[in-house]
């Protein structure tokens, strides 16, 4: 060791590049397998496709209006239906399958009206919930949960989304411990 507690010599000074370009291309070698963006995944289908042909505006039985699907209080999903003349309006609830006894389903949901939140006649009750339940059987092919599938379509997530989405938990540790070498 030279005066001053330098290192001196050709192999401390040629070594340490070699050493440093190593452990760059290591800690390369483990950061970008870790932070390689995910594959855009498959399409999603959403209450919009689940409800065609029917559409937030369009008029069904007796003359109803239908508004866009909306999330409610209970794990479910509610489409309103209005007509002006003779007023009227019926709230459609869809539900898991199963969580209303009595009423209409598909393969995967239960579509029924709520009485106290619906004015209209009986007969125009049914017609209603047999429409939105017709467009929902056709559609459904054995989907999930209903909190599970979205109200609209939504743009898939760009690079630098997909790339943050894979720095969570244990990768984004293992990552960030990569970096910092």
């Amino acid at each position: 060791m030279a005066p001053g507690g330098e290192l001196r010599g050709a192999g401390a000074i040629a070594g340490a590049p070699v050493a440093r370009a190593a452990l760059l291309l290591g800690c390369l070698a483990v950061v970008v397998p870790l932070l390689w963006p995910s594959p855009l995944g498959a399409p999603v289908t959403t209450w919009d496709e689940l409800l065609r042909p029917l559409a937030p505006g369009a008029t069904i039985e007796g003359g109803f209006r239908l508004s866009p699907p909306r999330r409610g209080d209970e794990h479910d999903v509610i489409v309103t239906a209005r007509r002006a003349e003779p007023p009227a309006h019926v709230e459609v609830h869809l539900l898991d399958r199963g969580r209303w006894r009595g009423v209409r389903e598909t393969r995967s949901f239960a579509v029924a009206y709520e009485t106290p939140r619906s004015g209209a006649s009986p007969e125009e009750l049914r017609a209603v919930v047999e429409a939105i339940a017709s467009a929902i059987e056709r559609n459904d092919a054995g989907l999930g949960a209903v909190d599970a599938i979205p109200l609209r379509a939504e743009p898939p997530p760009g690079l630098l989304g997909r790339v943050l989405d894979r720095v969570r938990g244990a990768r984004g540790a293992a990552a960030l411990v990569a970096i910092a070498c």
